[in-house]
């Protein structure tokens, strides 16, 4: 997988987790309230008996008004613990994902070229080298074997000495 296609895959899971967030809060938080028969109602004929009523009548709303915010705050409070557990789980399971998608795809696309590579570049590499031992003259040989056994010498004087006379 290249890196534009864990890029997207990336994308992918987060939109999806963000719309599934987005939604389980829609549902989740949704309130329900019955107002049927709470509301005073007025059967008066004049506007002297409907301001004579307002007191009762501001005291009605406001105890609809309070048992309406009671009713939502029992509602949230009872889906609260399963939001904040089901928002929870989709997060790891988007940071866990994105883990994976670029931790196993990467090292393993990566190194897989590498240890196809390794036995051919081994072989061109000893190949060269025998061939540039086939092609010393004894003399050179044992020259080549009286200079690695010298601890003084160093392999990279006789190669340097190889490709001046050369």
């Amino acid at each position: 997988m290249r890196d534009w296609g864990r890029f997207f895959a990336t994308a992918v899971v987060w939109i999806a987790v963000v719309t599934m967030l987005n939604n389980l809060a829609g549902e989740l938080t949704r309130v329900s309230l019955d107002f049927t028969g709470v509301w005073p109602t007025l059967d008066y004929n004049s506007p002297e008996q409907y301001l004579d009523a307002l007191p009762q009548v501001n005291q009605a709303v406001m105890s609809t008004i309070n048992q309406a915010t009671a009713t939502i705050n029992n509602q949230m409070a009872s889906n609260m613990p399963a939001l904040v557990i089901l928002a929870a789980l989709l997060i790891v399971g988007a940071a866990l994902s994105t883990f994976f998608i670029w931790r196993s795809a990467g090292p393993v696309e990566a190194a897989a070229p590498m240890r196809a590579a390794a036995p051919a570049i081994k072989s061109k590499r000893g190949n060269r080298v025998n061939q540039m031992l086939d092609s010393l003259t004894d003399a050179e040989l044992d020259e080549l074997r009286a200079r690695l056994d010298d601890d003084e010498a160093a392999l990279g004087d006789l190669i340097d000495r190889r490709m001046v006379s050369r």
